[in-house]
């Protein structure tokens, strides 16, 4: 008897930023909390600053902080020192700017800008005109030659291996890779630490969604970058494809029921 093709769900660009966030928070499920370096991102809901995510320096596992954090004044604090200490590379442009606003532009796509302390208090205190997603601590990029933030692709192959492949993004607006990791040419920016690194990384990612989702990754994409001393941070996900997930997506605001595991 033939084996019937699994069911996919392939997450729009907005989806997997949101999915990716929560799946390395989740805990509900019984789940041992993962260790995984994120600079601090607060998801929004419904308009206002909802969940703040950090990694823990102590256990260096991702954590999250009480609610009555979620004021304005001890974001900006927060956000100010720890982008000044993850000491990412900043060009003359961006040199004063503390965070980044992920924000909706259309029901599927996203974007995102750059914000110094003046402008980010302004965002946290009044309501916004437009669909704000999360911000995040803008902590630079390094090395740089381009965005400084590295897309990494993982994708599973018909015989069950994985391919790996590392982008670096020229900018937010252009938004496109510029250089693509190879052992076989000469390389400007991405070396084999900082593939290695990414392909890593991006593992955890995969291993994590599987764990929350009781299914196969077929396909992400992962957003990286490195603070000065290399040491890489997830700062989003472009892309994520499911093989047979045990979740139901409810719309694009990404409600998820999960599936009793008597269910399964």
């Amino acid at each position: 008897m033939a084996s019937s093709s699994p069911t996919t769900i392939e997450l729009s660009e907005s989806e997997s930023f949101s999915f990716l966030f929560t799946s390395l928070w989740e805990v509900e499920s019984g789940l041992r909390r993962v260790v995984i370096n994120i600079p601090d991102t607060i998801l929004y809901k419904d308009g206002v600053p909802h969940r703040w995510l950090f990694t823990s320096e102590q256990t260096g596992e991702v954590m999250k902080k009480k609610g009555d954090k979620l004021i304005p004044s001890e974001i900006v604090r927060s956000f100010k020192n720890k982008s000044r200490s993850l000491r990412g590379f900043k060009d003359q442009n961006s040199k004063l700017c503390i965070a980044t606003v992920w924000y909706m532009t259309s029901k599927t796509t996203m974007s995102s800008f750059l914000v110094d302390e003046v402008q980010l208090d302004s965002i946290l205190g009044e309501k916004s005109v437009i669909e704000i997603l999360a911000v995040q601590v803008f902590m630079g990029g390094w090395p740089v030659k381009a965005s400084g933030i590295f897309e990494h692709h993982f994708w599973l192959r018909r015989n069950s291996t994985s391919g790996h492949e590392t982008f670096e993004l020229v900018s937010a607006a252009e938004g496109q890779a510029i250089s693509t990791f190879s052992h076989k040419v000469d390389r400007l920016v991405i070396g084999e630490t900082h593939h290695e690194s990414c392909k890593s990384y991006a593992l955890r990612v995969v291993k994590r969604l599987e764990s929350i989702c009781h299914s196969r990754v077929a396909n992400v994409i992962v957003q990286i970058a490195f603070n000065s001393s290399n040491v890489p941070f997830v700062v989003g996900a472009r892309s994520i494809l499911l093989w047979d997930p045990a979740v139901v997506f409810m719309d694009n605001r990404l409600r998820i029921c999960f599936v009793a595991d008597d269910a399964l």
